[in-house]
């Protein structure tokens, strides 16, 4: 089964640093900020950090944080990966 990949907005934290984020089916949501050794992800429900990671560069951390969304969704529908 073939998840469809986040789609990412770019934009700016409060203090003006660059990041992504990415409104998800069933009230989730994605952001990607770099922090002072690469960047942050994380995929919220609400106010609830449902999976977090970090990584070195911005490629990998946009990766990761799809695979964690594929595998949200292949849980929800019970399926085996």
């Amino acid at each position: 089964m073939k998840i469809k990949r986040i789609e990412w907005q770019e934009g700016k934290t409060f203090e003006g640093w660059p990041k992504l984020t990415a409104n998800l089916p069933f009230g989730y949501f994605a952001i990607i900020r770099p922090v002072g050794y690469g960047y942050n992800w994380r995929i919220q429900q609400k106010t609830t950090k449902v999976i977090f990671g970090e990584s070195d560069c911005i490629q990998d951390t946009i990766n990761d944080c799809n695979k964690a969304w594929e595998e949200i969704v292949m849980q929800a529908l019970e399926v085996e990966l």
